[in-house]
C-alpha cells in the first residue's frame, strides 16, 4: 500500500515494479544517450588492401600490387581510352563487397538507394543507377534481403559545412552508417528469406493495387506513402517526384507532415480489418485478435519495419495480448516495451528525429489522453469527437513542437487548424485504401469505388493543406 511517507526510495521501488517495462525503457534511454551517438555506432574497418580490388576480368582479378604498379607504369605505351588515349584503369580501382539489403530500394532523383549490412555488421549506404548492370543472367528487382555483390568505390559522407545546413553525414550516424558506397555493378548472390519474399509480394500488390484503383499521380502517390512508406508510383520519373516533393513541403509547412508517416493509425486499421474478417468467420473477438497479430508484423515488415512502425506494431501486439489474457492494458507499459525493443535492435535510434518524433508525440497523447473524457464526457457525440481530435492533436504537438523546432527550424502556426480537417480525411483514406487492396482480390468493382472514395479524401487534404501552408506565417522560422 503506498503512502505518502514512505522513503524515496521505497516510493521507487514502487515506481518500477508498477511498470517495469516503462522504467527500464527510461533507463535504457538515459544510458544511450550518455554514451553516445559517435561510441555506439561501431568505426567502419579498415579499407581492404589493393591487391583485393576486383577487376572484370579474371586475370585482372588475380593481379597483385606489383602487377598493378607495372600495369599503371606501362599505361602510357598502350593508349587505349576513347576518352583520354591511355588504359583505362578504372575497372581495377573498384572495391567488392557483399552483403544483405537491409532496407526497400527506392529510386530518387535518378539514383538507386538502398541500405546494405555487410556479415561484419557494417551498414553502408548504397547508391547506384537504376539501370545498373547485374552480374546474373536474369536479373530481378533488387529486394529487400537478398543478398548481393558490389562492385564500385566507399566515399565519405557529406558533412555540414555551414550553419543550418543539413547534416547527411550526421543523418547516416542515426542509421547506424559511416559511409556510403557508389556500385557500379550490382550483382544477386543468393534469394531473400521466406519473410522478406512475402513482404516483397504485399509490397508489390500494395503497388499495383493503388496504381489500379486510385485516379490521380498525386493522390496515389500520398496513399504509398501511407500505406508502405513508398511513394514510388513511378519510380525515376523526375516530373513525379518534385511535385511529390512540394506536396510533402506543404505538408510540413501546415504542420501535418506526421499522416505522411506510418504510425499507430495505420496499424489500427490493419488490426480492425483482419479482426473484423475474422469476426466474419464466427470467431471470438479474442481468438480474432490473437489471429490478427501475424498480419500486423506482416504489414510492419512490408512498410520497412522502421522506428514508427515498430512501436505501433509493438503497441498493438501488447493490447491485444493484454486483452487476450484477460488482464489490464497499461499504455505506458506498452510504450515501454516498444521502446526497449525498438532500441535493443538498433541503438542509434535513440537519435533519430523519426523515433524522438514518433515517441514524443505517443507519450504526449497518452499522458494527456486521461484528462479527455473528464473534460469532453458531458458532450454529444458530436463535439466530444471534434474536440478529442483537437485535443489529442495538441497533446501530441505539446511534445513535439521542439523537436520539430530542434531539427527543422520552422514552427506551424495553423497546425491545429490543420490537424482537425487533415487527420479524419488521412484515417478515411486509409481505411478506403486498404479495403481497395482487400477487395482486389475479391471484387474489382468495389476495389475501384474504395479506389475512388480514398483518393477522394485525399484530394481535400491536398487542397486543404495547400491553401493552409500559403496562407501569411503559416510557418514561423525559429532561430536557436
Amino acid at each position: 500500500m503506498s503512502d505518502k511517507n514512505d522513503p524515496p526510495h521505497i516510493k521507487i521501488y514502487r515506481a518500477f515494479r508498477a511498470r517495469p517495462f516503462f522504467w527500464a525503457a527510461v533507463v535504457q534511454i538515459i544510458f544511450i544517450a550518455a554514451k553516445g551517438l559517435e561510441r555506439i555506432v561501431p568505426p567502419s574497418p579498415a579499407p581492404p588492401p589493393y591487391s583485393s580490388y576486383s577487376a572484370t576480368s579474371t586475370a585482372a582479378k588475380n593481379l597483385t600490387t606489383t602487377d598493378l604498379s607495372k600495369k599503371s607504369a606501362s599505361s602510357a605505351h598502350n593508349p587505349t581510352s576513347p576518352n583520354t588515349g591511355h588504359p583505362d584503369l578504372t575497372e581495377l580501382n573498384l572495391i567488392e563487397t557483399e552483403g544483405v539489403i537491409a532496407d526497400w530500394p527506392q529510386t530518387r532523383r535518378g539514383t538507386l538507394r538502398f541500405a546494405l549490412k555487410t556479415p561484419t555488421g557494417e551498414k553502408i549506404a548504397v547508391f547506384a543507377d537504376p539501370d545498373v548492370p547485374s552480374g546474373t543472367a536474369a536479373p530481378s528487382p533488387l529486394a529487400k534481403g537478398l543478398i548481393v555483390r558490389l562492385r564500385g568505390r566507399f566515399r565519405a559522407p557529406r558533412r555540414a559545412r555551414n550553419p543550418g545546413e543539413f547534416d547527411y553525414s550526421g543523418y547516416l550516424l542515426t542509421r547506424g552508417i559511416r559511409r556510403t558506397f557508389r556500385a557500379r555493378e550490382v550483382s544477386i548472390a543468393a534469394p531473400a528469406g521466406a519473410l522478406d519474399r512475402l513482404s516483397a509480394a504485399v509490397r508489390a500488390a500494395t503497388i499495383r493495387a493503388v496504381g489500379k484503383y486510385v485516379p490521380g499521380r498525386d493522390e496515389a502517390s500520398l496513399l504509398l506513402r501511407m500505406l508502405i512508406g513508398s511513394s514510388e508510383v513511378e519510380a525515376g520519373n523526375e516530373e513525379s517526384e518534385e511535385r511529390f516533393a512540394v506536396l510533402r513541403e506543404n505538408f510540413a509547412i501546415a504542420g501535418v507532415a506526421h499522416v505522411l508517416v506510418i504510425s499507430g493509425l495505420h496499424v489500427g486499421y490493419v488490426a480492425a480489418i483482419f479482426w473484423f474478417i475474422f469476426r466474419l468467420g464466427g470467431v471470438s473477438k479474442k481468438t480474432a485478435g490473437a489471429l490478427a497479430l501475424p498480419f500486423i508484423w506482416l504489414y510492419a515488415a512490408a512498410a520497412g519495419g522502421t522506428t514508427p512502425v515498430v512501436r505501433a506494431a509493438a503497441m498493438a501486439t501488447s493490447l491485444i495480448i493484454s486483452a487476450t489474457a484477460g488482464r489490464g492494458y497499461d499504455s505506458y507499459q506498452a510504450i515501454g516495451l516498444a521502446s526497449v525493443i525498438t532500441l535493443s535492435l538498433n541503438p542509434s535510434d535513440l537519435f533519430s528525429p523519426g523515433f524522438q518524433l514518433s515517441y514524443a508525440a505517443t507519450f504526449g497523447i497518452i499522458h494527456f489522453s486521461k484528462y479527455a473524457r473528464s473534460l469532453f464526457g458531458g458532450m454529444n457525440r458530436v463535439a466530444a469527437w471534434t474536440l478529442g481530435i483537437l485535443w489529442m492533436s495538441f497533446s501530441a504537438q505539446l511534445f513535439t513542437t521542439p523537436i520539430v523546432s530542434h531539427y527543422f527550424g520552422r514552427f506551424s502556426t495553423v497546425a491545429f487548424i490543420a490537424n482537425l480537417i487533415v487527420v479524419p480525411a488521412a484515417g478515411a483514406s486509409l481505411a478506403a485504401g486498404l479495403a481497395a487492396l482487400m477487395l482486389d482480390l475479391i471484387f474489382e468493382p468495389a476495389a475501384s469505388v474504395a479506389g475512388y472514395a480514398a483518393a477522394l479524401a485525399l484530394g481535400a487534404s491536398s487542397h486543404a493543406v495547400d491553401f493552409l501552408s500559403k496562407l501569411p506565417r503559416a510557418s514561423v522560422p525559429v532561430v536557436g
